[in-house]
């Protein structure tokens, strides 16, 4: 007996390797089973990333790509405290018209990049459940990793430690070793710290000359010292932008006397 021959465009969409010419690599190589199992934890932007791969995932997550999911996303943001679409033209209809939305379509460039993992103030977010596991853990560490492990965590992958994040860091760390990280840097930190000191020290003077065991004297010293280095440090900056500015009309004068040197 003959066996039923199938359409073309079914054999295609059931099988990765007649969707794409290249050799299969990465999650294409995977069984079709493990394929159901991975798309049915995706979230739903990266259910969407995966519809455009090729025409076998279009035909696997298209099933899952439903109003629902729309909408469980946008609420599941909602309880990261991370940015929601506001608008009142909002369609949850179909990808098209819901991705075709201005605020969507910037939240799902910003989540692609992970900027929202740099930029989202962790100290109001909900542990959201795929972060639950990392919360726990670094809480169980102790000492090693601090009281607030988490707060590093991606929100795109639930990974310990954002890839953004590390490489803004050794950026900074790139910058900090250089020569101009290190001119511009470290007197800026030292005045503030020169600065915060003198404050801390009169701040923590206040309650004891309140309750009778610290002379009032000493508070008024500890504030005239603050005081004169915050003069100080007024008196250099304006020294530095008159010389700027005598600088620059100099070289302003050097300028008007070679051209007319020349000319």
């Amino acid at each position: 007996m003959a066996s039923t021959p199938f359409p073309q465009g079914a054999r295609d969409s059931s099988n990765p390797e007649a969707s794409s010419p290249l050799p299969l690599k990465g999650l294409a190589s995977l069984p079709p089973e493990v394929h159901h199992l991975v798309a049915d934890c995706l979230p739903y932007p990266d259910l969407l990333s995966l519809k455009l791969t090729n025409t076998y995932f279009a035909a696997l997550v298209e099933p899952r790509l439903t109003i629902r999911s729309r909408i469980s996303w946008v609420q599941s943001r909602y309880a990261q405290h991370l940015p929601v679409p506001t608008s009142t033209r909002l369609s949850f209809k179909s990808d098209a018209l819901f991705v075709a939305n201005p605020e969507v379509k910037t939240i799902l460039r910003r989540r692609r990049r992970h900027l929202e993992c740099a930029a989202h103030e962790r100290g109001s977010a909900f542990v959201f459940s795929m972060f639950a596991r990392v919360d726990v853990q670094g809480q169980g560490q102790g000492r090693r990793d601090g009281p607030h492990a988490w707060t590093k965590v991606c929100l795109v992958t639930g990974d310990r430690v954002c890839p953004r994040i590390q490489a803004l860091e050794a950026k900074m760390q790139r910058y900090k070793d250089s020569v101009v990280g290190k001119l511009a840097v470290l007197p800026v930190l030292r005045a503030i710290g020169w600065l915060k000191g003198w404050q801390r020290h009169f701040c923590d003077a206040v309650p004891w000359v309140m309750a009778g065991r610290l002379r009032a004297s000493g508070v008024h010293r500890a504030y005239f010292l603050a005081l004169l280095k915050i003069v100080l440090a007024v008196v250099v900056i304006w020294i530095a932008c008159q010389l700027a500015g005598i600088w620059m009309a100099l070289c302003g004068f050097a300028e008007r006397y070679w051209y007319s040197a020349t000319t």
